[in-house]
């Protein structure tokens, strides 16, 4: 029998357990992951209800975890939830409205049922086959969703996606706080960027934009657009305070609508793209303050450098 008084229990690795039983009603912190564990209804407390009233984190990333059904009943106060590498799938259950920091990375999950906790400040999500997200709650600051492209066997070598978020749109007065999003190799960018009026960093690198960049929160400073078919920049023309632009492997023959930002941008990676015009090669009216500049592999016939 484990101390009445324990507080944290590791005991993550033991690929032969499938459950355990009788831990202190005190318990704060455990972690399962790595073991035969396929269910959260498998951990009990000595409580009558066998639930935890004071656990905190929870962590079976890389378990036999099939399901979370019942885990705001057994974990009512749970903070940290990372389930990340397991054989989740299908619909996620509601999740305890008292958790803050959720990772539920490579697992086949399709869809999240209801809302996401109100208290929650980061969520990472990527590699599973979510079509949309859910409403973004006013307190997340950071939410990671990325994908990967698949192609399939021959002869019709169909591309498919994981998290490929198709018919994600995000909505006025959402994501009041949120300052980082992540959704490199996604299927579809997401619809109205901009409502997100906190945002300061974007990484999208592989997402087929194919024209345009919409338009972005004016509050952007970190901005990674990589190989998305981008054919303009217009989406910054509002934007003050770039400081990292990175926007290779592209088909940009134009740096325009970065005008505002010239003066603050201190890192810009154009290589790839179709810049060709002598007005494009002149970069003195960036910074002299750029740590990196990279307009390798463009049409220019000259340059002029940032003064």
């Amino acid at each position: 029998k484990l101390p009445p008084n324990l507080l944290t229990f590791d005991f993550n690795s033991n690929t032969k357990a499938y459950g355990i039983s009788k831990l202190p009603k005190y318990l704060k912190w455990l972690n399962v992951s790595g073991t035969g564990i396929s269910s959260v209804s498998d951990i009990k407390c000595e409580t009558s209800d066998k639930n935890f009233p004071n656990l905190l984190y929870f962590n079976a990333s890389s378990s036999n975890i099939e399901s979370l059904s019942g885990i705001s009943s057994r974990f009512p106060v749970l903070t940290d939830l990372h389930c990340s590498s397991t054989k989740l799938e299908g619909d996620l259950p509601s999740l305890p409205s008292s958790l803050k920091n959720v990772s539920l990375s490579s697992n086949n999950i399709d869809s999240i049922q209801g809302s996401l906790p109100t208290d929650l400040e980061t969520m990472t999500i990527s590699l599973n086959g979510l079509s949309t997200m859910p409403r973004i709650p006013d307190n997340c600051k950071s939410l990671t969703v990325d994908g990967k492209r698949q192609t399939g066997p021959e002869p019709d070598k169909e591309v498919t996606y994981q998290n490929p978020l198709e018919n994600w749109s995000i909505s006025s007065g959402e994501g009041k706080s949120l300052t980082f999003l992540s959704l490199n190799n996604i299927e579809t960018f997401p619809q109205n960027i901009h409502n997100l009026t906190a945002l300061k960093d974007i990484r999208s690198n592989n997402v087929s934009i194919n024209g345009s960049l919409p338009i972005m929160p004016e509050t952007l400073e970190y901005a990674y657009f990589n190989g998305c078919g981008l054919t303009s920049l217009a989406g910054f023309t509002n934007n003050e305070n770039l400081r990292t632009v990175h926007v290779s492997n592209n088909f940009l023959t134009s740096l325009a609508p970065l005008e505002k930002s010239r003066e603050t941008i201190h890192d810009l990676i154009v290589s790839f793209n179709d810049l060709e015009d002598n007005s494009e090669a002149d970069f003195s009216v960036f910074t002299n303050s750029m740590y990196r500049l990279d307009v390798g592999y463009n049409k220019l016939k000259k340059f002029t450098s940032p003064e």
